[in-house]
């Protein structure tokens, strides 16, 4: 028994050391994998190569061309983590130093990083939120987070460590208590701001499931009348082009970051009707029909942007105010000038003046 006791101890750490986190197609986490293949390659904070499954199929896919011969590598931990961080967490759970490319870059300027006791701080913070039964007090901790990391002069941006982390549980909590709107805004900045800047490949697996995730809030926030409740927001954003924009931006990606045959595609084709109904409200629902209008989508993107950035219902019911005004302005500013154009074509054919 001793003997076996002392086998487990001794393979234990093994095993933990060369397995992958399994997760689901949406990158959820759902236990471990140990491929003995796919255990042997090495880590970079740069890496070529990337990890997916498929339920249990597991499938390397490259960042980049890849020259022949050269050493494919893995990310075992977060790459958006700052170089400390990084280096701390690889000692302590794979016990070696990483010396790669990414390890050898100069830390940003002291105005894009939070001081580290700010960092421990919202670190415990976090774990107090994670770890609470109580989802009013999780919700307490996340905000006293967030004032910590907004009342920091100079301020930030949100991209910078901790703030993704603390906007992810927030996220993770306004869906877990169906606060869709406010779901919703978190979603976007992901998506918008932050995703960008630490995910530059428009095709990385992890912008394109955000993105499927905020299609998803998108979807709940139309099936329970989200936007004509919150101050008329519908008559702002003209949601529907958004959310066309958005499906039209993650379905090109999605064969690339996870692969056709994969869950998530499948998983997407299966939801299609439902958003084909939600995008395309009047319209023939038998498939995409009509032009992508690019511009009109940007517009719309930009409006989205307003609203959820909008504290008070009112400044909603301010901004529709102003734009039906502006419009009744620009039918009549239409009329005037359509009006001019016809005198002045009258004097110019017939030398004339309307009286």
């Amino acid at each position: 028994m001793a003997e076996q006791e002392l086998t487990v101890r001794f393979h234990t750490p093994q095993i933990l050391t060369n397995t992958h986190t399994l997760t689901s197609a949406s990158l959820d986490t759902l236990g471990i994998s140990l491929s003995l293949s796919s255990a042997r390659l090495n880590h970079s904070c740069t890496p070529n190569t990337y990890i997916v499954f498929s339920k249990v199929a597991l499938s390397l896919r490259t960042f980049e061309h890849i020259p022949a011969d050269t050493e494919l590598t893995i990310s075992y931990i977060d790459t958006t983590l700052p170089t400390h961080l990084r280096q701390a967490e690889l000692h302590s759970r794979y016990f070696f130093i990483c010396t790669c490319e990414g390890c050898s870059f100069l830390p940003p300027p002291k105005a894009l990083q939070f001081p580290t006791e700010i960092i421990e701080e919202i670190s415990h913070l976090l774990l107090a939120a994670r770890t609470s039964q109580k989802p009013a007090q999780a919700s307490e901790f996340l905000t006293h987070a967030v004032s910590i990391l907004e009342s920091l002069p100079p301020q930030r941006p949100s991209h910078v460590y901790p703030y993704p982390d603390v906007l992810h549980e927030m996220k993770h909590a306004a869906i877990g208590s169906q606060d869709w709107a406010l779901a919703l805004k978190y979603a976007f900045r992901f998506y918008h701001d932050i995703d960008p800047v630490q995910y530059p490949l428009s095709w990385h697996p992890v912008r394109v499931v955000h993105g499927w995730v905020m299609l998803r809030i998108m979807t709940q926030c139309a099936t329970w009348d989200i936007f004509n409740e919150a101050g008329g927001g519908a008559r702002i954003v003209e949601w529907h082009y958004v959310f066309r924009k958005l499906w039209k931006e993650v379905m090109e990606a999605v064969g690339k970051s996870h692969g056709d045959d994969s869950a998530l595609v499948k998983e997407m084709n299966f939801v299609f009707p439902a958003i084909v109904n939600i995008a395309y409200p009047s319209e023939n629902r038998s498939g995409w029909k009509g032009p992508f209008r690019e511009g009109v989508a940007e517009e719309k993107w930009a409006a989205l942007r307003k609203w959820l950035d909008s504290k008070e219902s009112g400044e909603v019911a301010k901004e529709i105010k102003e734009r039906e005004e502006k419009k009744k302005r620009g039918i009549m500013e239409g009329e005037n000038q359509e009006e001019k154009e016809r005198e002045e074509r009258l004097e110019r054919w017939f030398g004339v003046k309307k009286k």
